[in-house]
């Protein structure tokens, strides 16, 4: 499994979120609570995230992203694992699951939007 190389810029820590889908079926009863169910095992869990790549490396980086980051590999994120670890990042297995939303900031530098998901088997 690749590694995202050091060599390239990690994700801002800010703006920086992740979302985390419950699966909760809720069924609402006549007489009493609405009852609860879980709609599968694994909860998925999902970042948006945003580099800061110089135009220079560019080129570089959205080729490394074509050719690996639309299946799973690894990356450093902030997340309850590396809480949990004790650490502010640790290295997450996730995949890109969105289009590159890229917004040049200056002649030399743009910023790059994508959504990445954590893979079922770390989480």
């Amino acid at each position: 499994m690749e590694t995202y190389p050091s060599i390239f810029p990690c994700p801002h820590l800010s703006p920086y979120n992740w979302a985390v889908d419950m699966g909760i079926l809720r069924t609402p009863m006549e007489g009493g609570y609405s009852r609860q169910r879980r709609l599968y095992d694994v909860m998925p869990h999902v970042w948006a995230i945003e580099f800061e790549v110089k135009v220079a490396q560019l080129y570089d980086w959205q080729n490394w992203i074509n050719q690996y980051a639309y299946d799973f590999f690894k990356m450093p994120l902030i997340s309850w694992l590396s809480s949990q670890a004790g650490t502010k990042t640790s290295l997450h297995v996730v995949r890109f699951i969105s289009n590159l939303e890229v917004e040049l900031v200056i002649d030399t530098t743009v910023t790059v939007r994508v959504s990445v998901e954590a893979s079922p088997s770390q989480v």
